[in-house]
């Protein structure tokens, strides 16, 4: 007596996307007759047994034609910071990822829309040693100026007229 075993059937989509590689890639494989006991049906209705197929995607298949890593849903071997398990289409999709931003952040960098942020943090540093000579040499021109005898709204003027004076120069030098 035989028994049956039903065995669930997938399409060529479902297929290609459980074996990780592309519709179009066992559509080939139907074609050139390396998957041939695993189809059923014909046109439209044509259906793949899964297990079947992957008996014979192996055998009939001719590895060393395929870049290492890729296709049949393979697994890249870990290298250089990429960790085991990652697909290659995976990797291959990251890759192109950071090279166009890469590409974009070059093209923003050569219209002149980024900066140097090292650059600006010595910009910033260079400004403020600036500011700091310029109330510094204010103070050392007010300091033989200002004696006990002045009250304290002379002093107040006398500061507020000097450190103004820095700071409207310092800021008519730069714009």
């Amino acid at each position: 007596m035989t028994v049956a075993v039903e065995r669930e059937l997938l399409t060529m989509r479902q297929y290609a996307e459980r074996r990780g590689v592309s519709p179009s890639s066992v559509s080939r494989a139907v074609r050139q007759g390396r998957l041939s006991l695993a189809v059923v049906g014909t046109g439209r209705g044509r259906r793949i047994d899964p297990e079947l197929a992957d008996r014979e995607w192996q055998e009939n298949t001719n590895h060393a034609k395929r870049p290492p890593g890729s296709g049949g849903g393979e697994n890249v071997q870990a290298i250089d910071g990429v960790p085991a398990g990652v697909k290659y289409a995976d990797a291959r999709a990251a890759k192109e990822y950071l090279a166009a931003r890469r590409l974009a952040l070059e093209v923003a960098e050569l219209e002149g829309r980024l900066v140097d942020s090292d650059a600006q943090v010595r910009a910033g540093f260079e400004e403020g040693r600036r500011i700091q000579k310029a109330i510094q040499a204010a103070i050392d021109r007010l300091t033989p100026q200002l004696s006990p005898e002045l009250e304290e709204n002379e002093v107040k003027a006398h500061l507020v007229r000097e450190i103004m004076g820095c700071l409207q120069g310092l800021a008519g030098a730069d714009g």
